[in-house]
């Protein structure tokens, strides 16, 4: 078996994210977010139930129930540019079979400050 990692990218248009999460509708739920993250990589499993609790103390119609609720906002942080995150997988044979996979998530440098002064 063999680990392969890969590291996100922002999203081309970043700027336009960027400017999406900042509006007053979303940029709770992303600044909730940031909170969580730290600049080392660390897994979702880590803060994924106090993300979760964070994301519901959000007046919203829609409340968060599961890591991919706190997943689809992390997301958006990386696509732009505020976080960043890792994909390991685990393959094996010469085909190279997955046979696991992690993402983890970190901030980017001065990413905090970015959100905020929007």
């Amino acid at each position: 078996m063999q680990k392969k990692m890969t590291y996100s990218k922002p999203a081309t248009n970043a700027d336009e994210i960027l400017a999406f999460i900042s509006t007053p509708n979303s940029k709770p739920f992303y600044d909730a977010m940031l909170g969580f993250l730290t600049a080392e990589y660390q897994s979702v499993t880590g803060f994924g139930q106090s993300a979760i609790i964070a994301l519901n103390r959000i007046p919203s119609e829609v409340k968060a129930d599961c890591y991919a609720d706190v997943i689809r906002v992390l997301d958006g942080l990386v696509q732009s540019g505020l976080a960043k995150s890792r994909t390991t997988m685990v393959v094996q044979g010469e085909h190279e079979i997955v046979v696991g996979s992690r993402v983890d998530y970190a901030l980017m440098d001065d990413e905090k400050s970015v959100i905020n002064q929007n």
